[in-house]
């Protein structure tokens, strides 16, 4: 029976061809050495990575490399990074790896009779070919169709068979060829999901947590007594901040509850530590806990690390920002320790 711990998948490839060999070295499709990796964080934004550089997708396209020089991924001062071909253009999307190819998902808007129409699609980066677009669902209330279009808000890699795209309204489980296999449209406002098992759990539009299964396509919900504002998951678990910020672990094997904390909002789960906001009296502190709720760490003094935005990449937690126009990347040890921001160059 297989289990899948969905908060850090990665995935790897070496893509060649695409990059100038400024060094005379064999270059990847962005320009680094090496497998291009991808991971996630808890609100299913990804970076991809490789032997040199983390890529991550913010405004622009940005590389921090490994003597730790934070700087936008092109290397020619004229360009505008507005066209496919300049790779730190996002288009916003963002690149991912999925069966062993990398992608990129796109988010687009054209005048159409005078309208502004709003529409997504996934391309394969080697090929250029477009694999999927977001169709509007057949049986999707008709409420909601005056009100949808085919944008792509976010990608999530489930696991080497599936993923999941979630658009205006909808959601898409697909598998590895881009078929889809299943979706649902009580999509919820938190871009949270995790799959156990063939079933994949997601907050829905009632603050439930919801499912479907993958391969037969049932969906129904857990019959919990108190809403769900926020949840995070790891092995055969999940943890969520209820509507009262109650903070719970649930087992999927038993289906038993504990309360673990209070006064928890947003948060994630990297590897037996949960790195969450705790508000109390007006004053908000940063935690890293274990999984029974004791506090481990306190690193409210690390500014610009974040908590639910925070994505694992060789041992270490980044979170890209921006203050005072300037960008930057926060860096933390996964114990909250050795802290630093570097800053673009």
């Amino acid at each position: 029976m297989r289990r899948l711990i969905c908060g850090v998948l990665a995935f790897t490839l070496l893509l060649c061809g695409c990059q100038n060999n400024k060094d005379g070295e064999e270059r990847n499709y962005l320009g680094g050495k090496g497998e291009i990796i991808y991971t996630e964080g808890a609100m299913a934004k990804g970076v991809a990575y490789d032997d040199e550089n983390i890529y991550f997708n913010f405004d622009e396209i940005y590389r921090l490399d490994k003597d730790g020089e934070l700087m936008i991924n092109c290397d020619i001062a004229t360009c505008k990074h507005d066209t496919k071909e300049c790779k730190a253009a996002s288009r916003e999307g963002e690149y991912f790896v999925f069966g062993g190819k990398l992608y990129q998902y796109y988010r687009e808007s054209n005048v159409e009779d005078s309208e502004i129409v709003s529409y997504g699609y996934i391309e394969e980066c080697l090929s250029g070919d477009v694999v999927f677009n977001n169709p509007i669902p057949k049986d999707l209330e008709e409420s909601k169709k005056l009100d949808s279009d085919s944008i792509i808000y976010s990608i999530s890699i489930l696991n080497d068979d599936y993923m999941k795209v979630e658009g205006h309204w909808h959601a898409y489980i697909l598998d590895k060829d881009f078929n889809i296999v299943g979706w649902y449209g009580d999509v919820g406002k938190y871009q949270w999901g995790y799959l156990y098992e063939d079933k994949y759990y997601y907050i829905n539009d009632l603050y439930q947590m919801a499912y479907i299964d993958v391969k037969s396509g049932q969906k129904g919900v857990l019959e919990w007594e108190n809403k769900v504002l926020f949840a995070g998951a790891d092995k055969d678990s999940l943890f969520y901040a209820d509507e009262y910020n109650d903070f719970h672990r649930y087992s999927l094997v038993d289906g038993t509850h504990t309360k673990i904390s209070e006064n928890i909002w947003f948060f994630s789960v990297y590897d037996g530590y949960i790195y969450c906001d705790q508000l109390i009296d007006e004053q908000k502190e940063k935690l890293i806990l274990d999984y029974e709720g004791n506090v481990k760490y306190t690193y409210t003094s690390n500014t610009n690390m974040g908590t639910d935005n925070l994505v694992k990449v060789n041992g270490k937690l980044y979170n890209i920002f921006s203050e005072e126009e300037r960008t930057g990347v926060a860096i933390m040890n996964i114990d909250g320790t050795e802290y630093k921001e570097v800053y673009i160059q």
